[in-house]
């Protein structure tokens, strides 16, 4: 367990785990707010391990929400079902304790998922809280730049507020787990169903979805 490594706070959780071997490669960190910072994996090592270390500056309101392995691309994804892609070189590398700036726009908004992504990569996977979920074509997102308000992943319906749970980029290949009703089920994801950008998904559970992960 952690704890047995280093002591972590009630209310923390964890973001993020990994395997590395290149030191020099990037961490790219995605907050609530929509804000976005690069570091060196290498500014990450420690000698000792008696307290947590600082990954980014934060404001009170705000919360880390992803973080990845820098692959030449950033994925913003909000909760009312806006992304924004840019090149991950418009974020500044900075130090372990700065802030981070501007990713994506957001109004009455948060930041849902992060995700950086290369030309290998195929699909994200987006699933909402009315018990909906759809793949979509990575080469289907147009790429924009930093900081602005980006397009939409799923149309707007004015009798059903759809909000978006949970997005991840899985292959065709992957086994995704979504876990509904305390249960978790396991499924190929070639069966989830590739949908466009304006769809809002194809009814995937018969109780709501409470999380999914390859």
């Amino acid at each position: 367990h952690i704890t047995n490594i280093i002591q972590i706070q009630p209310e923390e959780k964890i973001v993020a785990s990994f395997v590395y071997a290149d030191k020099e490669n990037n961490l790219i960190m995605f907050t609530k707010n929509g804000l976005v910072k690069r570091s060196v994996i290498k500014d990450f090592e420690v000698s000792r391990y008696t307290k947590a270390m600082t990954a980014i500056k934060l404001k009170e309101d705000d919360e880390l929400v992803s973080v990845t392995k820098d692959l030449g691309k950033a994925l913003c994804i909000s909760q009312t079902g806006y992304y924004l892609v840019f090149d991950s070189s418009e974020i500044p590398v900075v130090g372990i304790k700065a802030s981070g700036v501007k990713g994506i726009n957001l109004k009455d908004d948060i930041l849902i998922s992060g995700i950086s992504f290369d030309e290998s990569d195929e699909y994200i996977n987006i699933f909402t809280n009315h018990r909906t979920a759809k793949r979509i074509k990575i080469s289907d997102l147009s790429i924009g730049s930093r900081a602005k308000k980006g397009s939409t992943l799923m149309k707007k319906v004015k009798t059903v507020d759809y909000k978006i749970l949970s997005a991840y980029k899985a292959s065709a290949k992957d086994i995704i787990c979504i876990k509904a009703d305390s249960e978790i089920r396991e499924e190929k994801n070639s069966e989830l169903p590739i949908m466009d950008l304006t769809s809002t998904g194809s009814n995937i559970s018969k109780y709501d979805i409470d999380g999914s992960f390859v």
